[in-house]
């Protein structure tokens, strides 16, 4: 499952250009590709993708991080400011 906060989602809304961004953040989320995380971060995502952390950066200075966790049925990616967490 994929949720968002409200304030990401209001970029969204208003910004195509940013909304593809995040759809690709995701998909590159989803191929175990981190983003601009640190190295030893890296490997605790490679070891545990289910509690990852992704950072991610656009063009226009924008970042989303991506955050997943992992619950015993399921498990819920979230995509946020850094301002959200």
């Amino acid at each position: 499952m994929i949720v968002m906060t409200q304030a990401v989602n209001a970029q969204i809304a208003e910004d195509a250009e940013f909304s593809q961004f995040v759809l690709n953040a995701i998909k590159k989320f989803n191929s175990r590709d981190w983003g601009d995380v640190q190295s030893d971060s890296i490997e605790l995502n490679n070891a545990d993708p289910k509690s990852a952390l992704g950072i991610y950066n656009n063009s226009k200075g924008k970042n989303v991080w991506i955050k997943s966790d992992d619950y015993e049925s399921y498990t819920v990616q979230t995509v946020m400011f850094p301002s959200d967490y």
